[in-house]
């Protein structure tokens, strides 16, 4: 059993609550149960779905056009038994009202005219389907030539057939290996998780992004920045003012020039942006072997369906495929586009402690990180919700207030009455 997911498990069919997925770790199956799975599995049972169609096709094709051909055999040579009459039906003889066994009709319609061992006057014989027959001519039997057109008509049917199931199977592994080579330009589909703050009324949980801000410092900022966050914006989000104040005072900040025309260095202030790792671009790329660390004050918003994307990139690290080589510096992740990451797995149990004693996991790092980027990127969400409460709280009121007014004005007068004296 897999009892340690992220809410379910595609692979093992498992749902879980709220809390396992809060406070337990993520089973290692959930980065194969996705998207890439799925598409590959739907990929490979339309292609078998398409091979079985084409076998089926086959085999009673070729035992159709065997059938035509013993049937064909028995006609001219007049021997046609029981099981040539396949067709379930029944002959009757118009003249002695006589039923007739479909061996009897095959042989007599063979041979000629006669229809039953009381009627041989030359007149053909009349053929009535049975329940589970097929619609035969009434005014005939099925000759030899009619046989040798249908066999001829399966014989040409079967190629047919074989033709579509082929086209079938070849359609179907063009879509599949289209969606893979999609998939591996672009990366794996993350998949979707229920964020808590992403309901109509729901706001950020705060006690997360604190400790998404304490595994920032400990394991992110080593390499990525965030310089669309100072220090001040951290105050009655995650710390009080004094915790954030004494943050920043750990911190020394280049400032100037000063009197003199020189630079200096002094404590921080709230005022100051997070401390980046480099001072520029290229020392970030020599310090990552060519890979230049994104900035990620919005990187929640600068990648499509960002918050599943980076919680499924930062659990996603797993030994590359049969076939797949990593070059050295390189790892592989097929949520990344391409698959191949320079950034090494960076989470692991335990890899920090809560202040507030939250296990330390590392599917609860990834969600706690994950949050405190989200809010990164839009801080002002929670009061963007709360103020449109208000409004439509207040265009309701309005709206009933206007619709209220405008039938208290209008009506009297809709109701009135006009009278008109034609006498004087």
């Amino acid at each position: 059993r897999c009892s340690y997911h992220f809410v379910y498990c595609f692979h093992h069919r498992l749902p879980l609550s709220t809390s396992t997925w809060l406070n337990r770790r993520g089973c290692d199956c959930h980065t194969w149960c996705s998207t890439r799975r799925r598409t590959a599995m739907a990929a490979m049972a339309r292609a078998r779905n398409a091979m079985a169609h084409v076998a089926r096709r086959f085999r009673h094709a070729v035992r159709r056009r065997n059938q035509a051909k013993e049937t064909r055999k028995r006609t001219r040579r007049g021997e046609t038994k029981g099981d040539v009459s396949s067709h379930r039906e029944s002959t009757t003889c118009e003249r002695t009202v006589e039923p007739q066994a479909d061996a009897t009709w095959w042989r007599h319609a063979g041979r000629g005219n006669a229809c039953c061992s009381s009627c041989d006057d030359g007149e053909p014989p009349r053929r009535r389907a049975g329940a589970l027959g097929r619609k035969m001519d009434t005014r005939g039997a099925l000759r030899g030539d009619d046989a040798d057109a249908r066999g001829a008509q399966e014989e040409k049917n079967g190629p047919r057939w074989m033709l579509r199931g082929a086209l079938c199977a070849a359609g179907a592994g063009l879509v599949a290996g289209v969606a893979m080579s999609d998939e591996a330009e672009h990366g794996m589909v993350a998949p979707r998780f229920p964020w808590p703050h992403e309901g109509f009324f729901s706001a950020y949980d705060h006690a997360a992004i604190r400790r998404g801000h304490q595994v920032y410092q400990q394991v992110c900022a080593a390499c990525h920045s965030v310089e669309q966050l100072s220090y001040r914006n951290l105050v009655g989000v995650a710390y009080t003012e004094d915790e954030a104040k004494d943050m920043a005072a750990e911190v020394d900040v280049m400032d100037g020039p000063n009197d003199q025309g020189e630079m200096f260095e002094r404590p921080g202030k709230l005022s100051d942006k997070l401390p980046k790792p480099y001072d520029n671009e290229e020392a970030a790329r020599y310090a990552n072997g060519g890979a230049y660390p994104p900035d990620l004050s919005l990187i929640t918003k600068a990648r499509h369906d960002g918050q599943n994307y980076v919680y499924a990139l930062l659990l996603g690290y797993r030994e590359p495929p049969a076939g797949i080589s990593m070059r050295e510096g390189l790892y592989y992740n097929p949520y990344f586009p391409g698959g191949a990451i320079a950034m090494p797995k960076m989470l692991a149990d335990e890899g920090v402690e809560y202040e507030d004693g939250t296990e330390a996991s590392e599917s609860q790092q990834a969600k706690d990180v994950v949050t405190f980027l989200a809010w990164a990127a839009e801080p002002e969400h929670d009061e963007r919700k709360l103020m449109g409460v208000k409004w439509i709280l207040a265009l309701s009121i309005m709206l009933c207030t206007a619709g209220y007014f405008k039938r208290w004005k209008w009506a009297p007068l809709k109701s009135r009455k006009i009278i008109l004296d034609v006498v004087n």
